[in-house]
């Protein structure tokens, strides 16, 4: 996830589009891995993708915030720090 996430910083809206909404919806499951390393990961790719969540892309990914909320508030008590550093930073970049 981290190698999708540099990748994203090159990326524009367009290039993503067609895939937005699958990449959020495939990394539900990765929020309730064992590895704290893991869920940090796909909050912080989650909350990466929302600087691409722009025109066209930003319903998609709104209905995606909807699937990924109740996941990112839970973890803000997450017993990892680094959990809880990626839900704080992909809650600001998605507000």
């Amino acid at each position: 996830m981290d190698g999708l996430a540099s990748l994203i910083i090159k990326l524009t809206e367009k290039d993503i589009r067609d895939v937005l909404v699958t990449v959020c919806l495939r990394m539900l499951s990765c929020y309730e891995r064992d590895s704290a390393s893991v869920r940090a990961s796909a909050f912080r790719l989650f909350g990466s993708l929302a600087k691409l969540a722009t025109g066209p892309s930003q319903i998609s990914y709104l209905s995606a915030i909807e699937s990924v909320i109740v996941p990112l508030l839970v973890h803000l008590e997450d017993p990892n720090t680094d959990v809880i550093r990626a839900c704080k930073v992909a809650l600001k970049q998605v507000i």
